[in-house]
């Protein structure tokens, strides 16, 4: 390939990455017009085998995302970024009547949801499972997610990743499991 197809491929979004490679298209999320984000805060949890079970349709804070952020200057949107390392249930993991899940999650700023394209029903699928009570999941790797949120006040902020089994259960009974290994959170704030 030669450096005029490659910046052509660049110029549409597309990127070359070798011989017999797959073209790989990128989407860029950028926050608003004017926004200035020079401090971050993040938490990582290295963390072999944490094993999450769902009741019912209650979400669950994941575990090490709870944290807190200082919006220094002024209102604006903040980038999070969340990924994990989600490896496949043991069958002994999961509970009587329970299944194997996959996983959506919303992002809360102060208990309230602050994510422009979910809200307090719906969540961004991170992974899915193989249809109801199945004990699949299509986890075994790495899955995260990038949230541009609405705009956030000065001050400080406590965030959380609020974690959902992709399939309905019953009010009280034992719905989805999944397992999270290694995992980061990051705030890109002012």
């Amino acid at each position: 390939m030669t450096k005029t197809s490659l910046l052509g491929s660049l110029a549409v979004g597309l990127l070359w990455i070798g011989p017999g490679a797959y073209i790989v298209a990128q989407q860029f999320t950028m926050p608003p017009p004017g926004t200035v984000i020079d401090r971050f805060t993040s938490n990582v949890v290295i963390d072999p085998r944490t094993v999450i079970q769902f009741t019912g349709n209650l979400g669950t804070i994941i575990p090490g995302t709870s944290m807190t952020f200082r919006q220094f200057n002024r209102t604006q949107a903040v980038v999070v970024t969340f990924v994990g390392d989600w490896p496949k249930p043991m069958q002994q993991e999961i509970p009587l009547g329970g299944f194997a899940s996959g996983v959506r999650i919303r992002l809360q700023i102060d208990g309230t949801v602050f994510d422009p394209i979910g809200d307090n029903v719906c969540c961004v699928t991170l992974f899915e499972s193989g249809g109801v009570a199945t004990n699949f999941s299509v986890s075994n790797g790495s899955h995260g997610f990038t949230f541009v949120t609405d705009p956030v006040p000065p001050g400080d902020h406590v965030l959380e990743i609020v974690a959902f089994s992709d399939v309905l259960g019953q009010p009280g009974q034992p719905n989805g499991t999944v397992v999270l290994g290694a995992s980061s959170t990051v705030v890109e704030h002012d």
